[in-house]
């Protein structure tokens, strides 16, 4: 006899680095997990591409989210839907997929950040930093295992006049808000129950 429980979605951001005494990322996350609900676990990673890969897969491991949404911190003057992932050396050999694409709906998400006024982009490159590497790592944990459902990298730029962690922190929450309103309840059963 199986159980029903709401669905689950892993925020994450990092911690600061380099220059940042701050990362916006973190810091919007922060904001958005408490604003939308007990079922949103948030976490923040190191930024270092085998401790934030090893940190994601724990994570995962874990909580067994439906969704998960990963954000990380970079320059410009939009923020940046992300659609690639590239394999780095320091996670797999050549035998692994050299490009993985995220599996979060793009026009709900670029709905979201519209409704508060947060000017982005839809990439195909999300660069050749921790970002990058730690999106490749999730999406190749789903290709893996047949979860998360859905998949997906947001970056956003450094907290400032006008992008606040709260004007962050609110794009995120409406993101999150429209994929859980899609999410069913899962039914599980005994063996297939997430841990702890």
């Amino acid at each position: 006899m199986g159980i029903e429980r709401k669905p689950v979605i892993l925020l994450t951001g990092f911690e600061p680095f380099g220059g940042h005494r701050r990362n916006s990322s973190w810091e919007a996350a922060r904001i958005a997990g408490k604003r939308v609900g007990a079922d949103v676990v948030v976490a923040r990673l190191p930024v270092d591409h085998v401790r934030a890969a090893q940190a994601l897969t724990a994570l995962l491991e874990r909580h067994r989210p439906d969704a998960c949404l990963l954000t990380g911190l970079a320059h410009g003057p939009r923020l940046r839907i992300e659609r690639v992932a590239r394999r780095h050396r320091a996670l797999a050999g050549p035998e692994c997929p050299g490009r993985l694409h995220g599996t979060w709906p793009v026009a709900e998400t670029g709905l979201a950040l519209r409704l508060a006024r947060l000017p982005f982009e839809v990439s195909h490159n999300a660069g050749s930093y921790v970002c990058n590497s730690t999106f490749w790592c999730l999406l190749y944990f789903r290709l893996k295992k047949g979860w998360p459902r859905h998949a997906a990298f947001l970056h956003v730029p450094p907290i400032s006049a006008r992008f606040t962690a709260k004007s962050l922190g609110r794009g995120m929450e409406g993101i999150l808000r429209r994929r859980r309103a899609f999410l069913p309840a899962v039914r599980e059963t005994s063996r297939s129950a997430r841990p702890g």
